[in-house]
């Protein structure tokens, strides 16, 4: 019973059908509008609009709102994977910072690589650091 309600739905929707016009305006410039040629212009083409069923319209519309859902999500994967990546590049930094600290020849390099790497926000709570510097 619903199919063929629906389909009787269908079947008794009219298409609307308006005409295309693409014209030459006086000034030389192209216009496309669904109104005619306003007077002084030249009528290049005049194409039918096509029909477009409400089972058809519905279907695009479900089509468009599927790729919506699926950009917005892919998106979301993007922004997630570069917050991971910026997490591995910062952490990558530390490590080498943390390495040149290790390997310096002397107290005053070591105390100046210290003071050239930032300190990570989560430390600087830590005893030991005040004002974001070593103490």
């Amino acid at each position: 019973m619903t199919r063929f309600l629906g389909l009787l739905i269908a079947l008794l929707a009219l298409p609307v059908q308006a005409d295309i016009y693409k014209c030459r305006l006086a000034n030389g410039r192209t216009e496309i509008s669904n109104a005619p040629c306003p007077a002084g212009s030249g009528t290049l083409t005049v194409r039918p609009d096509d029909p477009v069923s409400e089972q058809s319209r519905q279907q695009a519309e479900r089509d468009v709102e599927r790729m919506r859902s699926f950009v917005e999500k892919r998106e979301a994967t993007q922004r997630t994977e570069e917050a991971a990546e910026r997490q591995r590049q910062s952490s990558e930094r530390q490590s080498a910072a943390q390495q040149r600290v290790y390997q310096s020849g002397s107290m005053s390099e070591c105390l100046r690589e210290l003071e050239l790497n930032p300190v990570e926000p989560a430390r600087l709570n830590r005893p030991g650091f005040r004002g974001g510097r070593l103490v």
